[in-house]
């Protein structure tokens, strides 16, 4: 606690003296629960990045509450956040997260947002992909029944959860439609991404070459492409869910019933 202190004193104080001097921006784009929060923290260790997390994540708990001119009133809210973020990001690079999400919530397409981020200033951009979307989805319904998100401890192996999947409506993260549907909305969203981004200094990441194994080996390939040298790092986080897609799913014949003869059939055999 007492760091944290002493690092929202600094980034309001020094920080807000020296941003003019920071070496670049930096924003990442991803589904969740793609080894975001390990990759985050091992950046935050860099002395010449100050990583932000997901910028937007405050804004989230009361969403679904918000209507008509309160929600928004909360959308201008959530936008102005990004300006003052920056405006204490001191002289290194500053980097921060954003959740496909999020963007939907703030009400813009992504060509709209990527537009904002370059008018805002970024200067670099991660793509995060777990390229089993499935996962990540296993991932979030498996954190809202334990309501455990993280890992710390480095010998912890979690209890297997089940979950079932609906495959003719998926409600997490505000969603509201089948299992494909899901699939096909942030299939679309990485390669319209990558399509916008293609002229940007883009670095591409994906959670199973990556991260899984050892994730320093996402935050040295970031290091290098902010040409920032490597330094020794500690992982802090574990796996949340290293179960097979099968034990994990209670209507696992059901899901793979509905996935069979399309592009994801191969995401339940992991």
């Amino acid at each position: 606690m007492l760091q944290n202190a002493y690092n929202r004193l600094f980034n309001n104080t020094v920080g807000r003296l020296t941003a003019g001097q920071r070496l670049g921006m930096v924003a990442m784009l991803h589904l969740g629960r793609t080894g975001s929060t390990v990759l985050g923290d091992l950046l935050n260790q860099h002395p010449k990045i100050l990583w932000d997390s997901e910028i937007y994540y405050r804004f989230l708990i009361g969403y679904a509450n918000q209507q008509g001119e309160a929600l928004e009133a909360w959308r201008r809210e959530a936008f102005a956040e990004l300006p003052k973020r920056i405006a204490r990001s001191g002289a290194r690079y500053y980097g921060f997260e954003v959740q496909f999400f999020h963007i939907r919530y703030l009400n813009r397409s992504v060509p709209d947002y990527l537009e904002y981020l370059r008018q805002s200033g970024v200067t670099h951009y991660i793509l995060l992909e777990r390229r089993n979307h499935l996962r990540s989805l296993l991932s979030y319904a498996v954190s809202e029944v334990t309501r455990r998100k993280f890992i710390t401890q480095p010998n912890q192996k979690p209890a297997l959860t089940k979950v079932h999947l609906d495959v003719n409506r998926i409600t997490i993260n505000g969603e509201d439609c089948t299992l494909i549907e899901y699939l096909d909305r942030y299939a679309d969203n990485y390669w319209m991404a990558r399509q916008l981004l293609a002229d940007q200094k883009l670095l591409y990441l994906n959670y199973e070459d990556d991260i899984e194994r050892n994730p320093a080996n996402a935050a040295l390939k970031t290091f290098a492409f902010l040409n920032l040298p490597a330094r020794q790092l500690e992982v802090h986080y574990k796996k949340t869910t290293p179960y097979p897609v099968s034990q994990v799913i209670e209507n696992f014949d059901e899901v793979q019933a509905a996935l069979a003869g399309t592009p994801y059939a191969w995401m339940v055999s992991e």
